[in-house]
């Protein structure tokens, strides 16, 4: 029986994570599937000069519940998680 019926949003703010975000959203898409409830995942690059925002859309493209939010500068943190719940849908 599931009790929670609504959606949940894991918000990952990164910058200049790209050597790990793809094995990070893999293991936390994996986590989440466990619930079997509705969730969505975004991970928002704040204005990495990595490859970040690439490793982020290849994990995208493996599992549609992981989404690229990209800030086009580095703003910092604060922004960053308002910019991820503005996108959120859970």
């Amino acid at each position: 029986m599931r009790l929670y019926k609504g959606k949940i949003s894991i918000l990952m703010p990164a910058y200049n994570e790209g050597d790990r975000i793809f094995d990070n959203l893999l293991k936390a898409r994996e986590t989440f599937k466990k619930f079997r409830f509705p969730f969505e995942i975004l991970a928002i690059d704040d204005g990495s000069s990595d490859n970040t925002k690439d490793e982020i859309m290849r994990a995208g493209a493996r599992h549609p519940e992981i989404r690229l939010i990209e800030n086009k500068t580095n703003v910092g943190k604060g922004f960053t998680l308002k910019n991820g719940f503005s996108n959120a849908s859970g």
